[in-house]
């Protein structure tokens, strides 16, 4: 693998600049430095010189971390780079360095090549849940916005990859993109299995964010403490909704009771199994939990004052502006006459359109 420098790369300001860098290129065509701020510079304002660079980079130093230099390519330049690519990987198939720039540099454009890539890579580098979580999230993309019937197999897909990531993962849990983006992953997941009626599947995803997110809470720092509990939060919110779905509302109020709630200002609370408890009609369920969130929000409102532990971490976390520790708790009140709002609007029968957290 080739050992590169880092290169702290200086913006393009004028095409008289990028006259410049095209003949130093012309004298010296191996200045990478040059070349990059270069060919950046073109991607950004989608200019067709572009793509003779980024084919030069493909070619010449494939291994470059395109991604860490944000090169990647629009829609017009991707089917002569993804040809570019696949002849650097033919030369190199085992190299996942490269196999990784392809796949970042074609973004979400690829012409189907990046599942081939995934695929590739998975198979050279088995152990690694980065490469079946990708496919996954690429499965899941080809899902949107087709009919049911016609998205099942990719659905299908994404969640048989999707656990097969988890448990690479859970054999051998590493920091990283795949633990931190955890909770957004399983959820995604979840949806899928939620449309399809795989309740099973839905099980499983919010049984493992409950081990996953007990096991966070361990770990000893403030970051992972939020990750844990909102996993288990989110781990309760998919077993109450399988529950429901199961006809089994007292299972299903028990994991709503067992969401746990933070006093947190990036904690999130999840309204999703309240959604479905709302098209269900169960209205006592869901406005106990509106409650139950009203009053979450008041208890950081009481908890902010001088000296409490809530209170100093906000004032040594947050830029707060002009009128300082005022901004959130007149922040927290809008949230609870939102939800209050909410409440009302459905005792008094009132459609009314939750979204998925606040």
């Amino acid at each position: 693998m080739t050992v590169y420098p880092h290169y702290e790369l200086s913006r393009v300001q004028n095409e008289h600049e990028a006259a410049e860098l095209e003949q130093l290129l012309k004298e010296n065509p191996a200045d990478l430095k040059s070349r990059l701020e270069l060919t950046i510079h073109y991607l950004r304002d989608s200019n067709d010189r572009a793509l003779p660079h980024v084919i030069w980079l493909i070619e010449n130093e494939p291994e470059i971390d395109f991604k860490k230099y944000n090169v990647w390519v629009g829609a017009q330049f991707i089917e002569p780079v993804e040809a570019a690519w696949n002849k650097a990987i033919a030369k190199a198939p085992e190299n996942l360095t490269i196999l990784r720039n392809a796949i970042s540099s074609c973004s979400l454009l690829s012409k189907g090549n990046d599942k081939k890539w995934l695929e590739r890579g998975y198979k050279i580098d088995p152990s690694n849940e980065e490469w079946p979580n990708e496919l996954s999230f690429k499965y899941y993309l080809d899902t949107l916005d087709k009919p049911l019937e016609e998205g099942k197999k990719s659905a299908f897909d994404s969640v048989k990859l999707g656990k097969e990531a988890i448990e690479l993962y859970r054999r051998a849990p590493k920091e990283g993109y795949f633990q931190n983006c955890l909770g957004q992953t399983v959820d995604r997941l979840a949806e899928i299995c939620f449309k399809y009626g795989w309740l099973d599947d839905a099980q499983y995803m919010g049984d493992y964010l409950i081990e996953h997110g007990a096991e966070q809470q361990k770990a000893g720092t403030a970051v992972k403490l939020r990750y844990g509990v909102s996993e288990v939060h989110l781990g309760h919110s998919i077993l109450g909704r399988v529950s429901l779905r199961r006809n089994n509302l007292t299972e299903t109020d028990s994991h709503m009771q067992a969401m746990p709630l933070m006093r947190d200002l990036e904690f999130r609370i999840d309204l999703q199994l309240a959604k479905d408890l709302l098209n269900h009609s169960h209205i006592n369920l869901v406005c106990a939990y509106l409650d139950r969130c009203i009053e979450h929000f008041n208890d950081m409102i009481d908890h902010l004052v001088p000296d409490d532990p809530f209170y100093e971490n906000i004032i040594r976390t947050y830029d707060l502006p002009i009128d300082g520790p005022d901004y959130i708790p007149r922040n927290l009140r809008v949230h609870i006459d939102r939800v209050q709002n909410w409440k009302d609007s459905i005792n008094a029968g009132n459609d009314v359109q939750l979204p998925d957290n606040i």
